[in-house]
């Protein structure tokens, strides 16, 4: 069975920008409640993800706009790696919604929240702390 382990804030993933680390926060907050909502109910899940997954792609989508203008506005190097990552994850977000929501791929919310969680502390540590420095002045 997947590891039902929550997404805990730790100061190591600050990017010394209160708006970034405060969006960073809120979608932790996002994944954790959709780990919490991996009941094993598939109606229950269905309806959760019916109701959450859209705002939660606009809200992601508003996150990465955010780091990216700071990006830009620094003339960050890295920028275009990190908008590619940006990239495929919205599509790949949009594409699970979809198809689930189509109903050609079935729901397993707790896959779909892990891989979220999983990617985006990656992210995070691969992508996020090496633009620390024009985040901080942006």
């Amino acid at each position: 069975m997947a590891q039902l382990e929550f997404i805990v804030w730790q100061q190591n993933y600050s990017v010394g920008n209160k708006e970034i680390d405060s969006q960073h926060k809120e979608l932790m907050n996002f994944v954790n409640d959709a780990i919490g909502h991996s009941t094993g109910n598939k109606k229950a899940e269905s309806d959760y993800f019916s109701l959450v997954i859209k705002p939660g792609i606009i809200f992601l989508q508003k996150h990465f706009d955010t780091e990216q203008a700071a990006m830009l506005a620094q003339n960050y190097e890295g920028y275009q790696s990190h908008k590619t990552e940006h990239d495929k994850m919205i599509e790949t977000l949009t594409r699970i919604s979809d198809d689930v929501l189509a109903g050609r791929q079935a729901l397993n919310l707790l896959e779909i929240a892990l891989f979220i969680r999983d990617w985006f502390l990656n992210h995070i540590q691969e992508f996020d702390q090496k633009a620390k420095d024009c985040f901080k002045y942006s």
